[in-house]
């Protein structure tokens, strides 16, 4: 029994060795498993891009004709998607990008990007270890397409295929920019906590956008359930605004709507030089909140106020007709009606949307933070037949936030945008008078 109990012991220990070896340890975006490296592959295309870059599609030796025609169209594929996030976009900072790395950092010695068309179930990005601070840099892509696209009701066989090797090829480029944000696994461990998701995975998602390539972009996500085994699929932008008010360390792929808006209303310049301060965060220690800080302090603008903005975003890009974009759902909206107090947590980065009905007249609206905090911020939006205006709300010294609402006319409905810029949930009540 004790030798039994010594060897499970022991097992235990070897794993838990392993997973504490940061340097040994693949690290594989969208958390597929780990395979080793593929030795039954030939080159079926390579290209050699005008910064350096080589790029090689490997595919098995039996694929034939097909799987050569197949390995060229990847090709065409991965050179437009390095071309538009590296020439286009800018992601080209010397010591950040692949080809001109910081190499006390992460670099790829042989400045190759190699795309394997395996046996595999979905694409995914694998930054193999070869020691020290050494990489390589690896795409799989499933080499039985039709399955891959029956499984996941593709509709559009070469755009999602486009927009899957940027997705995959943009967490290669931002891991010579901030490896330290990046999600590891080994198998069905993680050696970090997957908050960063909503940088990584929203980003990759709005380059898949960026792309051409929108299915997955607009995805709400779904959820499967068989037996005991429940699945749930964290979709693109209209998972975002079903559930307005998630927090953000459980944002992925929705996330992406956040990059949308930075991008049209700060340029993706700024986006770039968000990816390289990021390479300062302390993965083990710094909170979302202080990312978030650095995030809003490289746009000059505070945080509080930057997510105000973006709920007035998300409001208008969803609901509002005049400036609604395609394909976007109306966010999630609660009614408030008159003479009634309702007990609320918003989550930590997240957002809650409420519309007033002013049918029976309007005097004012309270907002009390529970727990006394002024952190809270509140976005007021009026909405006629033919127009829509917004004005913020500013909290008194007990965290109250009164609105007079005189003046309004009755075909009038009043939005409420409220966002917690802080780390923690914040509890409030809210009344219409």
């Amino acid at each position: 029994m004790f030798q039994a109990l010594g060897y499970k012991i022991g097992i235990w220990a070897v794993i838990i060795l392993v997973i504490a070896i940061y340097p040994t340890v693949p690290v594989c975006a969208d958390s597929q498993p780990i395979q080793a490296r593929p030795s039954s592959y030939i080159v079926g295309a390579q290209a050699r891009l005008e910064d350096g870059t080589l790029f090689k599609v490997h595919l098995q030796k039996n694929a034939g004709e097909q799987g050569h025609s197949y390995a060229r169209e990847v090709l065409d594929a991965a050179c437009a998607a390095y071309k538009e996030i590296v020439f286009k976009q800018g992601f080209n900072r010397p010591g950040y990008t692949f080809i001109q790395p910081t190499e006390l950092f992460a670099y790829d010695s042989d400045k190759s990007i190699d795309i394997y068309i395996a046996n595999v179930n979905s694409p995914f990005a694998l930054l193999r270890p070869q020691g020290g601070l050494e990489y390589k840099a690896e795409i799989y892509l499933p080499a039985d397409c039709k399955a891959y696209q029956k499984r996941y009701n593709i509709k559009h066989p070469k755009l999602e295929l486009k927009a899957s090797v940027a997705h995959e090829l943009l967490h290669i480029i931002i891991y010579s920019y901030n490896r330290n944000m990046q999600t590891l696994s080994q198998g069905k461990f993680s050696l970090t906590s997957q908050r960063w998701d909503w940088y990584t995975e929203g980003l990759a998602r709005y380059f898949e956008s960026l792309a051409g390539y929108n299915d997955e972009y607009l995805s709400s996500g779904f959820r499967k359930e068989c037996g005991r085994v429940v699945t749930v699929y964290k979709g693109g932008v209209n998972y975002f605004l079903e559930y307005p008010d998630k927090p953000l360390n459980e944002r992925k792929y929705d996330f992406a709507l956040f990059w949308r808006y930075l991008h049209e209303n700060y340029g993706m310049d700024k986006i770039e030089e968000i990816s390289s301060k990021f390479r300062q965060i302390d993965p083990q220690s710094c909170s979302n909140q202080e990312a978030m800080q650095m995030l809003a302090r490289t746009l000059d603008t505070p945080l509080g106020s930057l997510l105000r903005n973006f709920s007035l975003y998300v409001y208008k890009a969803s609901s509002v007709p005049a400036s609604s974009e395609e394909g976007l759902e109306p966010v999630d909206i609660s009614r408030l009606s008159c003479q009634r107090k309702e007990t609320h947590n918003i989550s930590s980065f997240g957002f809650d949307f409420y519309e007033v009905d002013l049918s029976n007249g309007l005097q004012f609206i309270q907002l009390n933070s529970l727990d006394g905090r002024r952190d809270l911020t509140c976005l007021i939006g009026i909405r006629s037949p033919f127009n829509f205006s917004s004005m913020p709300a500013e909290a008194d010294a007990s965290g109250k936030i009164t609105i007079d609402a005189a003046g309004l006319t009755q075909n009038s409905k009043m939005i409420i945008m409220l966002s917690n810029p802080t780390n923690k949930t914040i509890p409030y009540r809210i009344s219409v008078n």
